[in-house]
């Protein structure tokens, strides 16, 4: 979104449309979905950071079964190294209705068996966001009902490219709500699916920005992360931008 052109030289450039995965796994054990530990979790996803970068991936979401602690590592990668990426933090549980949701970025893990209008509200509650995964034609007629309430999700993921869910009958027979943002993810369990996998979303900025997922990055005052430190306050064009030493 914003590059350095020289020392003394910085490009604003807005993408309009941002690429997107939320549905990448953090490292787990097949046989006990424990999660694997925090040196083993930062190889993982510093793999992962870097397949997604060379995708072309502007926002990510690493999904775990049991905590938000390996998308908060990969959020400390991104920070460390400065990449130009967006990590959500998320856990998938499965809801009393038989429809899988992935909450992110929530100060309390959702449980399992809930119901899926507590999972949502409670997300919604705590500032976090929801995905619904592949819901079934009766759970989708519930959500269209629901579009605009806390109760629903944000996101509808329609298919995913690992697992070979294929189109969800809920998406063909009737449609989400056209407020949902529909998802074509990966669920991507490493790196190197990650690198075959086709799957990405195009999502509208304003769309992350009223989410909160995104920094509404106009005006003279804001300068992106990987961006700080770096010497020079002179983008082409000659406006003046504050570089954070």
């Amino acid at each position: 979104m914003w590059y350095r052109m020289s020392k003394r030289q910085i490009l604003a450039l807005r993408k309009h449309n941002l690429n997107a995965d939320l549905h990448i796994h953090a490292l787990e054990d097949p046989n006990t979905g424990q999660e694997g530990d925090v040196r083993s979790q930062y190889t993982h996803l510093l793999s992962v950071c870097g397949s997604a970068i060379l995708k072309g991936l502007d926002v990510i979401g690493i999904v775990s079964h049991t905590s938000f602690q390996p998308g908060l590592i990969c959020k400390q990668i991104i920070q460390e190294k400065r990449y130009d990426l967006t990590c959500l933090a998320g856990v998938e549980v499965s809801t009393a209705e038989g429809t899988n949701m992935i909450v992110f970025d929530a100060q309390t893990v959702p449980q399992n068996g809930d119901g899926f209008e507590n999972v949502c509200q409670r997300a919604h509650d705590e500032g976090g966001i929801v995905l619904a995964i592949q819901p079934n034609k009766r759970n989708m007629q519930r959500m269209n009902g629901l579009v605009g309430q806390p109760t629903a999700p944000d996101f509808i993921e329609i298919f995913n490219d690992i697992t070979k869910g294929g189109y969800s009958n809920a998406f063909i027979d009737i449609g989400a709500a056209p407020d949902f943002q529909l998802m074509m993810n990966s669920a991507s369990k490493n790196a190197s699916d990650l690198d075959r996998s086709v799957m990405m979303t195009k999502i509208p900025r304003e769309f992350l920005v009223g989410r909160g997922i995104m920094v509404e990055d106009e005006g003279v005052d804001y300068v992106p992360p990987y961006l700080q430190g770096i010497e020079g306050d002179t983008p082409v064009g000659g406006v003046q931008w504050p570089i954070a030493q």
